[in-house]
C-alpha cells in the first residue's frame, strides 16, 4: 500500500468524499477546520477543509483506481515529466507522510500551510527533532539570523508544507547544511578553540571543565549525523567529532566508526592543510586513549 494524493474538482466537496472514503473502509488523512459564518440573522458552524482541492489516500492503487472511476470529480494527482506531459501517479513515501500528518496535528486552529518553492528549500539546513512531542520530525530549518532554533518546515514533495512550532535549540539536530553559504565552517571555526582548549586540558592531567564538556556534548548531538560532500570540510569535520567523542564520552565505542571514515578518506586527500590535520588529530587520539587507559 501506498499514500497516494487525490485532487478534487471543487474543493467544497471535502467532506462528501470523506464520507464516500470511510465508507468505503478507506484510509485518508484530510484535516478540516470549523469557521463561523453568518446566514441571514443565525451564525453557524461550518467545516471546510485545510488542504487546498487535496486528499491523502493509502490503499493499493487499483482500490484507489475504482474509487476515482466510481466518483466524478475527483482524481489521481500525477507526476509531471520533463517534458511536462504527465506522468505517473504521485506517492508520498510513509516517512514523508506520517511527518507531515504530526506536523499538522500539532495545530489546534488555523494551519499556516505554505507552497514549497525551490527558493524555500535551498535556505534552511535539513534537521531532525531529536526530542519534545515532535521527536523524529526532518524538515528544513527556517534560517534565523543568530539562532539555531526556529520553526521547521515539514513538506510533501513539492506539493505542500507546514510549519512546526518553534522548536527548541536542544532538540534540533543537523543532517545537511543549506547548500549556500559558509554556515558549516562557521561551526566549525566556532567550535575549534574550545575543542582545542578541552584536549589542552585533559593532556595536563585535568578534567575538562564542565562547560566545556558540555560544549562538545553539544556538537555531537546536534551533528552526529550530518552528511558533509566536499571531501577536506568532511575530514574536518570528522576529525573534531572524534576527539569530541573521546573527550566526552571517555571511551571508543562511537569515535572508532568515526575514526574509520578518517582513514578511508585520508588517501585522498590533497591540501596539506587537511593532511596535517589527519595527523595531528590522530597524535591527539593516542595521547588521550593512552591518558584513559592509565
Amino acid at each position: 500500500m501506498n499514500w497516494f494524493v487525490l485532487k478534487m474538482r471543487i474543493s467544497s466537496a471535502a467532506l462528501k468524499f470523506r464520507d464516500l472514503l470511510t465508507a468505503a473502509k478507506i484510509e485518508f488523512f484530510l484535516p478540516t477546520t470549523k469557521t463561523v459564518v453568518k446566514r441571514g440573522e443565525k451564525e453557524e458552524a461550518v467545516e471546510k477543509p485545510l488542504l487546498f482541492s487535496y486528499i491523502f489516500v493509502r490503499a493499493e492503487e487499483s482500490v484507489v483506481d475504482d474509487f476515482t472511476a466510481a466518483n466524478d470529480g475527483v482524481a489521481f494527482l500525477r507526476q509531471r515529466t520533463s517534458d511536462g506531459s504527465l506522468g505517473q501517479h504521485l506517492v508520498v513515501p510513509d516517512f514523508q507522510m506520517k511527518n507531515f500528518i504530526r506536523a499538522v496535528e500539532q495545530y489546534t486552529g488555523d494551519i499556516p500551510f505554505v507552497a514549497p518553492t525551490a527558493d524555500m528549500l535551498s535556505k534552511g539546513d535539513r534537521v531532525r527533532i531529536i526530542g519534545g512531542p515532535l521527536k523524529g520530525i526532518e524538515g528544513i530549518l527556517e534560517a534565523r539570523q543568530g539562532k539555531d532554533g526556529g520553526r521547521v518546515i515539514v513538506r510533501v514533495g513539492d506539493l505542500v508544507a507546514v510549519p512546526t512550532v518553534d522548536i527548541s535549540p536542544e532538540f534540533i539536530e543537523v543532517l545537511e547544511f543549506a547548500p549556500e553559504g559558509k554556515h558549516l565552517y562557521q561551526k566549525l571555526d566556532s567550535f575549534q578553540p574550545r575543542l582545542l582548549k578541552a584536549i589542552r586540558i585533559y593532556l595536563e592531567g585535568e578534567p575538562v571543565p564542565p562547560e566545556l564538556e558540555a560544549h562538545l556534548k553539544v556538537f555531537i548531538r546536534r551533528f552526529a549525523n550530518l552528511s558533509v560532500p566536499a571531501l577536506n570540510a568532511k575530514v574536518r569535520f570528522l576529525c573534531y567529532l572524534m576527539l569530541a567523542y573521546l573527550l566526552a564520552e571517555h571511551g571508543n565505542e562511537h569515535a572508532t566508526p568515526v575514526l574509520k571514515q578518517i582513514l578511508e578518506l585520508q588517501p585522498a586527500l590533497k591540501s596539506e592543510s587537511a593532511k596535517r590535520l589527519v595527523e595531528k588529530t590522530l597524535s591527539y587520539r593516542e595521547k588521550i586513549i593512552k591518558m584513559q587507559m592509565g
